[in-house]
């Protein structure tokens, strides 16, 4: 209890011994003035430390999971169903988020893995674009470039290799020299510029329809000499969702792009009414002859009918019909692993493959059909399928043709080919473990909420067959590299 009586005695000691008691207060307030100068530091260096986290500065950044601890920036393996103890995959395909706190251009992904399966396939990739659902793949494992044409002759130069069953040549230049439409070549994860001539093609006047409307995205190619290239392509919005359901049609000769058109979805109705949503027409006149990639974008809310007067037209990889009510579709592919799913219970049927009966008899399940090498007729009942594979579908014999050389798969019948021309690194071993490096390109790649989506792809392992299989990833490595601060900053100045 402080009286009156000490207050007294403090200021008599005040008055004798001033600089004392001052010196004492200006010690306290020294003190506390460090204090608080230490924690505004440290605060500062904290904000500075997450600040240089977020921005990277100098445009790399490196992630790894083991999968032990969840991970903010490596997220899980899902769907769930093709999942087991959080890194065996039983199912193809899986995926996995990356979150990145901004753009980069460049991933390497080192997956660390054992693959216990018979699958010959592991490839991984970053969605491209949302729209279409498309996936730039590059490789992880290929055992038919690693094991059976190990006594095929190798030449490698550039990050390039070309497999001879019957040594030729050389030197790559040489080859390349010396390539021909019948050279019996197959590629893999590269795309070898060709200008592809069709001999004694003649144009076509007459116009006709496509039997089927088509579902989604899909990818054309024609083959224009003397003609010019019409396009009359109506489309309908089915109205299913709340997306934008925008369109786009690109046309590409020999890789660049020489025509685009648009549809932009203003509306973005989920009613489930069916809607008009009018056509998209190409004319175009004195074109240099040779082949014409068309590409529509869009997703599956929309349905397109195609007319066009070009005599040579095949469709790439993938043909999803959606018209239930047109019978005895048929269909010539050079495809060898088809793999046909149905959305509906109506389009349950069975089909015509190469004049062997199928039955595609459950929904949502993916069927299956390894075929021999050539061209080969599929005969639906009706629509409503959604067939898929690597190669091309046409709807008419004379309509077929091979715009690029064919690619290697887990299907190809190497008896077919006496080259194999190949952008592709072998996995090396680490005791039990293979590894395996992924590299990425991120410029203009699809990243929504911070986040990049990457597929991991084996093509046939299945999660709901009698079959014990999986692939095993022990860790994922992830380096990102990208423009640093001060490049930004050039930029902007």
């Amino acid at each position: 209890m402080i009286t009156k009586k000490t207050e007294e005695n403090r200021s008599f000691l005040f008055f004798l011994f001033p600089f004392k008691c001052y010196n004492k207060q200006e010690t306290m307030k020294r003190k506390i003035n460090k204090i608080r100068v230490f924690w505004l530091f440290f605060l500062a260096l904290i904000v500075f430390i997450l600040v240089f986290l977020a921005i990277a500065p100098m445009g790399k950044m490196s992630y790894k999971t083991d999968f032990k601890q969840s991970s903010r920036f490596i997220q899980k393996l899902s769907p769930a169903e093709r999942i087991e103890a959080k890194n065996i995959i039983i199912g193809d395909p899986v995926y996995f988020s990356l979150y990145t706190p901004r753009t980069f251009d460049q991933a390497i992904i080192r997956l660390r893995y054992k693959n216990q399966s018979e699958h010959q396939v592991i490839e991984a990739g970053v969605l491209a674009e949302n729209l279409s659902n498309n996936y730039q793949l590059q490789p992880v494992e290929n055992r038919i470039l690693d094991g059976p044409n190990q006594t095929w002759f190798k030449i490698s130069e550039g990050g390039l290799t070309l497999w001879q069953r019957e040594k030729k040549y050389i030197s790559l230049y040489e080859f390349l020299g010396d390539l021909k439409p019948d050279s019996r070549l197959a590629l893999y994860n590269y795309d070898l510029d060709y200008d592809y001539r069709l001999p004694n093609y003649q144009a076509s006047n007459q116009t006709y329809t496509l039997p089927s409307w088509f579902l989604g995205a899909h990818r054309f190619f024609v083959y224009i000499k003397d003609e010019p290239l019409h396009l009359d392509i109506r489309l309908l919005d089915l109205n299913k969702n709340q997306q934008a359901d925008d369109v786009y049609l690109n046309i590409y000769y020999q890789g660049d792009l020489t025509n685009a058109q648009g549809k932009k979805d203003e509306r973005k109705l989920e009613n489930e009414t069916v809607e008009d949503r009018g056509q998209i027409l190409v004319d175009l006149s004195d074109l240099a002859e040779g082949v014409y990639e068309v590409e529509l974008k869009t997703n599956n809310d929309i349905v397109s009918s195609i007319s066009t007067n070009q005599s040579k037209l095949v469709f790439s990889n993938k043909v999803n019909l959606f018209s239930e009510d047109v019978e005895n579709i048929n269909l010539w592919s050079d495809i060898s692993c088809l793999n046909i799913v149905s959305a509906s219970p109506t389009a349950l049927q069975s089909i015509l493959i190469d004049k062997q009966m199928q039955m595609v008899d459950q929904v949502y399940q993916q069927f299956e059909y390894q075929l021999d090498s050539g061209l080969k007729q599929i005969t639906l009942e009706k629509g409503g399928l959604n067939l898929e594979g690597s190669g091309f579908f046409s709807f008419s014999p004379e309509a077929f043709f091979q715009p690029k050389w064919p690619t290697l798969n887990q299907a190809s019948d190497l008896s077919v080919f006496d080259y194999i021309l190949a952008d592709y690194i072998s996995p090396f071993r680490e005791e039990d473990w293979q590894i395996a490096e992924v590299h990425l390109n991120l410029k203009g790649m699809y990243r929504y909420q911070r986040q990049y989506k990457i597929v991991i792809s084996i093509p046939g392992l299945k999660a709901d067959d009698d079959i014990s299989d999986s692939v095993i990833i022990d860790s994922i490595e992830v380096d990102l590299s990208g423009k640093s601060l001060w490049q930004k900053l050039k930029e902007i100045i």
